[in-house]
């Protein structure tokens, strides 16, 4: 009589389920070939810190200015791209003197 009783079967089912799929979902996300493109030194996390980095730098956003894959600036002169564009700069100041 006592295994006749169906009181929460779906519950249990419900929750062996959601165990399984945490379990296949972590053994996904701890995979060698999503860590590879998510981890701490994965391809996609380079990539992102690279450009972050260089934004950071240089004050740019994208590498488009200084050229395809360069990021290298030479700061020598004040007619590098990162500080000057054609007759304008990306600096901006007051029109007029302050009194």
């Amino acid at each position: 009589m006592l295994f006749n009783n169906k009181k929460g079967q779906g519950t249990l089912e419900y929750v062996l389920l959601m165990a399984i799929l945490i379990s296949v979902f972590t053994m996904v996300i701890n995979s060698a070939p999503i860590k590879n493109i998510f981890g701490k030194e994965g391809k996609f996390v380079k990539a992102i810190q690279g450009e972050f980095e260089f934004q950071y730098r240089h004050g740019l956003y994208g590498r488009d200015l200084l050229g395809e894959g360069t990021n290298q600036v030479d700061y020598n002169t004040a007619n590098h791209t990162s500080y000057k564009i054609g007759s304008g700069s990306r600096f901006f100041g007051p029109k007029t003197s302050y009194p």
